[in-house]
């Protein structure tokens, strides 16, 4: 929940606060695909890449941190040869996923 002066989280100051947390992961849309494609999985990097062709592997890396910084990803490194990094939804990100395919398929009709 957001500080309040006082601890008091008033109405209008939870939905400001998640509205400022929402909005810019729905108005941004590579992140949008990125939780969609990696979905319920546990998924690479480069099958993330191979996914999402259209975006740069730059924009790929800064949407990514974002997401994992917002608490929506999980990132794993391994540093052991092969090194690879592997991406995951975390629990609020797997809460949001029903949301956004929802959403997915509205947009279809």
């Amino acid at each position: 929940m957001p500080p309040q002066p006082n601890n008091i989280l008033t109405p209008e100051g939870e939905a400001e606060f998640y509205a400022n947390r929402i909005f810019p992961l729905l108005t941004t849309p590579w992140k949008v695909f990125l939780i969609l494609n990696i979905g319920e999985h546990t998924i690479r990097f480069g099958s993330l890449k191979l996914c999402l062709q259209a975006v740069s592997r730059v924009t790929l890396t800064k949407y990514l941190h974002e997401l994992e910084r917002d608490g929506f990803v999980q990132r794993i490194e391994y540093p052991a040869p092969p090194l690879r990094t592997e991406y995951s939804l975390t629990p609020m990100g797997l809460s949001l996923l029903p949301i956004l395919q929802e959403l997915a398929e509205w947009g279809e009709q």
